[in-house]
C-alpha cells in the first residue's frame, strides 16, 4: 500500500520512460519540421529566381519581336501562349496579381451580412 502522494518505483519509472520518450519523439519532429520549412523556404527561393528568369528573358524577346523571323516569330508566339497557359493553370495563389480593395466601411449597429 502506498501513501498518497508518493510514487511508487514503478510509476516513477515509468513517468520518466514516457517523458523521455515523448521529449525525444518531439525533438525529432521539431527536427523534422524545421528541415521541411528549410527546403520548402530553399525550394520557393529558386521558383521565385526561375519565373522572374521568364519574365526578363520574354520581356527581352517581346522587345526584338519585330526584329524575328517568321517563324521565330511563330515559335515565340508558341512559347508566349504556353507561358500564359501555365500561369492561367497556376492562377493567383498567393494574391499578388489581384490589387487590393479596401473593405466597406460599416455603421455601428448594423448588420454585415448585405
Amino acid at each position: 500500500m502506498t501513501t498518497p502522494g508518493r510514487l511508487t518505483l514503478w510509476d516513477w519509472l515509468r513517468s520518466n520512460l514516457r517523458d523521455h520518450d515523448t521529449s525525444d519523439t518531439l525533438t525529432r519532429l521539431e527536427t523534422a519540421m524545421a528541415t521541411a520549412a528549410e527546403q520548402l523556404n530553399t525550394l520557393s527561393t529558386k521558383v521565385d529566381d526561375l519565373v522572374s528568369d521568364v519574365r526578363a528573358a520574354l520581356d527581352i524577346l517581346r522587345s526584338e519581336r519585330d526584329n524575328f523571323s517568321p517563324d521565330a516569330q511563330t515559335a515565340f508566339d508558341q512559347l508566349d501562349q504556353k507561358v500564359a497557359a501555365f500561369d492561367a493553370e497556376i492562377g493567383d495563389a498567393d494574391g499578388s496579381d489581384t490589387p487590393a480593395t479596401p473593405e466597406e466601411p460599416t455603421e455601428p449597429g448594423t448588420d454585415t451580412f448585405r
